[in-house]
């Protein structure tokens, strides 16, 4: 369990090393849209949105391939570097 401040109160996300690659649980803190790609959790429903951002940076840290989001469809492939393009 990954703490996200910034976020909504008590957001989290949730890391599996599996075989596939790994994976990274998320609530609130991205939406994903389809093909329009994925965004952080807009700033009128952040307590933060400069320290969500610095939190989910975390994520980083871990090796993983898919991203499951609460909102929108998962990213089945290369979510990680997706995510590091967001962020850095």
């Amino acid at each position: 369990m990954i703490a996200l401040d910034g976020a909504a109160a008590g957001e989290i996300a949730l890391y599996f090393d599996d075989e596939e690659g790994g994976a990274v649980i998320l609530g609130d803190a991205l939406i994903h849209f389809g093909a329009d790609g994925f965004a952080l959790l807009p700033e009128k429903s952040c307590t933060d949105q400069q320290q969500l951002r610095r939190s989910l940076r975390q994520l980083l840290d871990f090796r993983f391939e898919r991203l499951l989001f609460a909102h929108g469809p998962p990213l089945v492939a290369a979510a990680r570097a997706r995510l590091e393009k967001i962020l850095l």
